[in-house]
């Protein structure tokens, strides 16, 4: 899979960025980065759904 980078403003809502398939067994890794803003990055939340 592809790394992404997203940028989803919405103020207290939930947003879905995409759903993404991971192969069972494989690493996966995801990576929450302020690189290219000049503001702060805030995750409230993740959800990963088997």
């Amino acid at each position: 899979m592809d790394p992404g980078t997203f940028s989803e403003e919405i103020g207290g809502l939930f947003h879905s960025l995409g759903r993404f398939d991971l192969d069972a067994g494989e690493a996966t890794s995801i990576v929450i980065s302020n690189a290219g803003t000049d503001g702060f990055v805030v995750v409230d939340a993740l959800q990963i759904v088997p």
